[in-house]
């Protein structure tokens, strides 16, 4: 089984990084590491990822020394990542329990190195909003 780093930025995410960081946790797929990027939050975020960080040895914390945005957020969380595969995960987002099975086992029986997925969106009250 390959190892899929999967890469969250964050700033000032304490309403929902929880449940993004549960959805990974839940992955069917098991061979993963969880790289969180803080980019210089000012709220409890950091508090509840190291929650994480202290019960999952899967879970690691990256931290930004200055803000530099989702994108150099992201970045910092790359250069640390050591899996063959790399997923992105945003911190309000989360993922569908087979989500890494069913697009890693599409990736490898179609010989395909890069894909992207649909996805739906919902209110904070977790309601599917029609597109």
């Amino acid at each position: 089984m390959d190892l899929v780093s999967i890469i969250m930025p964050y700033f000032n995410s304490e309403k929902f990084i929880e449940e993004s960081v549960q959805s990974v946790i839940r992955q069917s797929y098991v061979h993963w590491e969880l790289l969180i990027c803080d980019d210089e939050s000012d709220d409890n975020s950091k508090e509840i990822i190291m929650s994480f960080v202290n019960l999952n040895s899967r879970i690691k914390l990256v931290s930004n020394h200055y803000s530099k945005g989702a994108p150099g957020a992201r970045n910092s969380c790359l250069d640390e990542a050591k899996g063959r595969y790399i997923a992105f995960l945003d911190s309000d987002d989360i993922w569908l329990l087979e989500k890494l099975d069913k697009q890693l086992g599409f990736m490898n029986s179609n010989n395909f190195s890069f894909t992207y997925s649909y996805y739906e969106t919902m209110n904070v009250k977790g309601e599917v909003k029609s597109l």
